[in-house]
């Protein structure tokens, strides 16, 4: 026969069990948490950057359509049942240039293929190396060109993200390119 004190001990041992798994679960429950939170610098510089795409969207003016102009080939071609060419005026600006809201989607892009090539942790082919840095110095550079230099917020937000950038890349080891991997001249 067990005596009442041994079932009592069995009782408290049991809970004893209970109360430090209890703990173990909300212990990783908060490292869990914590690992998950987002970085404050990180948070911030992204809001920073939609607050200034915002602010350049709301700057732009919607652009007047240049109007059409119809004006047959030749006159013979519409009695043979040719269609008339309609042509329009070529877009305003250069083709290549990126406004607001791609220069702010395209450098989050190259700070995440950065942060994605540091956390693979594997070395990465000149030519990886040359298209990364490309990237994201181009990315910074049409981000740039949408800055306020006269805004101090902007100026800060920029100096932040340039800050990132540099450090990305002196954790990736990315230098400038000495020569294109694809054999094509380097402008410097």
């Amino acid at each position: 026969m067990s005596s009442p004190r041994l079932s009592n001990l069995k009782v408290r041992v049991d809970h004893l069990l209970i109360a430090g798994g209890g703990v173990v679960v909300l212990v990783a429950s908060l490292l869990t948490w914590r690992a998950m939170r987002p970085d404050p610098a990180q948070v911030e510089l992204e809001e920073g950057l939609d607050r200034m795409r915002d602010n350049d969207r709301v700057a732009q003016e919607p652009r007047a359509r240049p109007p059409r102009f119809v004006r047959p080939l030749h006159t013979s071609g519409r009695s043979r049942g040719e269609q008339v060419a309609i042509p329009q005026a070529p877009p305003e600006g250069d083709p290549g240039d990126l406004d607001a809201d791609e220069a702010v989607a395209s450098f989050k892009q190259a700070l995440h293929d950065l942060e994605a090539a540091l956390e693979s942790g594997r070395k990465l082919s000149p030519r990886e190396q040359y298209e990364l840095y490309n990237r994201a110095t181009g990315s910074f550079t049409a981000l740039s060109a949408w800055a306020d230099a006269g805004d101090p917020t902007e100026r800060a937000l920029m100096d932040d993200a340039y800050a990132q950038m540099k450090s990305l890349m002196r954790e990736l080891d990315l230098q400038p390119p000495k020569h294109d991997p694809d054999a094509n001249p380097v402008r410097r």
